[in-house]
């Protein structure tokens, strides 16, 4: 064997670890609902990453499912909010991603900043319901990236005014994310400090 294939062998071969890795759930009973455990719902709703195709079939289901579930769902999304936070499960990802040898390995992986705005989605769907995530939405806010950013200003809309709007213009989104951080931080003023998030700097 040469040095050359011996290195894609043990690229191939470290992207199935960090597969098996990345599906291993985490120690603990999840809640269940309707029979299924949160992370069966869970994955399902990440499954609408996927479009229409056959992979996301579960997803139309979950969604509405996570609409008419109760707080006790809310610990688990915090959770998934938080989850890789970091950023070094994504890039571990991408990296395998890159080499033909190891991408079918990770290819079908939901990237962990996909996770966390699914979460924050189906925080949005439960609305007022989900209140005690509200400390958890002010921390993704000010620490992730733009593309959850998005989802969970919408949550905060859905949690603190029982709606959320769509096809706003970008001026009206930002404003309406200025005053959605406000009210939050009103609401949470110990948490908004430890943020720092000011009134001033929310624009």
């Amino acid at each position: 064997m040469t040095r050359q294939n011996f290195s894609r062998w043990v690229l191939a071969g470290t992207a199935f670890i960090l597969a098996l890795f990345l599906s291993l759930k985490g120690g603990g009973k999840t809640p269940q609902f309707e029979g299924r455990s949160m992370d069966a719902w869970y994955a399902d709703l990440c499954s609408g990453v996927y479009g229409g195709s056959p992979r996301a079939s579960g997803f139309t289901v979950a969604y509405a499912s996570f609409a008419r579930m109760d707080s006790n769902a809310v610990p688990y999304l915090i959770k998934q909010l938080q989850y890789d936070r970091s950023g070094i499960r994504q890039k571990l990802i991408g990296y395998f991603r890159r080499y033909e040898f190891s991408k079918p390995f990770v290819a079908n992986i939901v990237l962990p900043s996909e996770r966390r705005g699914y979460a924050a989605v189906a925080l949005r769907e439960m609305g007022p319901k989900a209140g005690q995530a509200l400390p958890a939405l002010m921390e993704a806010w000010t620490m992730d990236v733009p593309a959850v950013k998005v989802n969970v200003v919408a949550a905060l809309e859905s949690i603190l005014r029982g709606s959320h709007t769509d096809g706003a213009s970008q001026t009206d989104w930002r404003q309406l994310e200025a005053g959605l951080v406000r009210e939050a931080a009103h609401r949470y003023p110990k948490v908004a400090q430890e943020l720092k998030i000011r009134s001033e700097s929310v624009r």
